[in-house]
């Protein structure tokens, strides 16, 4: 995970920055507000959550206040798209290596 942060990191950061919706200081700092609090809050209550989730939740949600016509509504569909198929990949692939390490058994 760290090594992805690494090396897409700051490609993951400018798409949610600048690629999904623009907005003003404002409203970016309304987003950072409400995903911090939301993690926070999942924290507290020990709730698995995804910050990318969280945070793209909440700048589509202030982009939609700002401007509803401004949210690159294709680019959110991709990363909807994205978090369905990851979950079956990453459980086959996790079992997979399971198997292969002959753990489990």
């Amino acid at each position: 995970m760290a090594l992805g942060s690494y090396v897409a990191g700051a490609r993951v950061t400018r798409t949610l920055g600048e690629r999904v919706v623009q907005m003003d200081q404002d409203t970016g700092l309304a987003a950072s507000i409400v995903s911090a609090a939301l993690v926070l809050a999942a924290s507290f209550y020990t709730l698995p959550v995804s910050t990318t989730h969280v945070v793209t939740g909440a700048i589509v949600g202030a982009g939609l206040r700002q401007d509803p016509a401004a949210v690159r509504w294709q680019r959110v569909g991709g990363f909807v798209s994205a978090w369905i198929v990851t979950l079956p990949i990453a459980a086959s692939l996790a079992a997979l290596a399971v198997w292969a390490l002959g753990a489990g058994a």
